[in-house]
């Protein structure tokens, strides 16, 4: 059981049948790497081109009717949410990674340190939530989303569809990377309402839970 109070949750109004219980709460970063088995690609659904703005266009099929309702709630309250960068391959991901790599070799950094400083940055393959698609980053993968009426917008409304703002600030010592203005996770409408009301990260509540991290 992954709830501690005795809250009761609904689905958003413009998708009543979502369900406000269903969860995913996979944990992926660099001390809990998605298994050597794991199957990349599985599960995925192509994401309509109207709803993203950005290269990458797949998805987890289970979460994407969560994802889709809150962007369509989004433009409905006149804000322009799109999805940027949604589900990665391993090749995608560790071409990113050796690509920040590179960046800190490239401003001095020992090359026998500059793995460990990019994966703060950009996670090594198989660490990436973006590898199982279950997140995504919105609009853009930049500090100015803060400033966005996108993030205000999902700061107020996010939980309401299930996702959580993964990598807060000040929380690098829990998950790992640093503040991430623009990622979001599907963890579920309830879940995500009571990590929010702790103010704890993923990380915590699992632990919190004692749940299997990669169940």
């Amino acid at each position: 059981d992954t709830q501690s109070s005795n809250k009761t949750y609904s689905a958003p109004a413009n998708a009543p049948d979502l369900d406000p219980y269903y969860s995913r709460l996979l944990l992926v970063n660099g001390e809990y790497p998605l298994p050597g088995d794991y199957n990349y690609g599985a599960d995925l659904i192509t994401i309509d081109a109207k709803y993203h703005n950005g290269q990458l266009d797949q998805i987890n099929k289970d979460i994407w009717p969560y994802m889709k309702a809150m962007i369509e709630a989004a433009w409905a309250d006149g804000v322009k949410l799109f999805v940027w960068s949604p589900y990665r391959s391993y090749e995608i991901q560790n071409m990113l990674f050796q690509k920040q790599v590179q960046r800190c070799i490239d401003a001095g950094t020992p090359a026998d340190k500059a793995e460990d400083e990019a994966a703060t940055v950009v996670a090594r393959p198989g660490t990436s939530e973006h590898n199982t698609g279950l997140c995504a980053d919105f609009n853009m993968a930049s500090d100015a989303f803060e400033t966005t009426p996108m993030y205000t917008w999902m700061s107020e409304h996010a939980a309401d569809y299930g996702f959580i703002l993964r990598y807060p600030k000040d929380a690098t010592d829990k998950t790992g990377v640093i503040y991430e203005s623009w990622h979001w996770r599907f963890v579920g409408i309830s879940t995500a309402h009571e990590i929010n009301d702790l103010g704890i990260t993923l990380e915590e509540y699992v632990k919190l839970k004692k749940l299997d991290p990669q169940a």
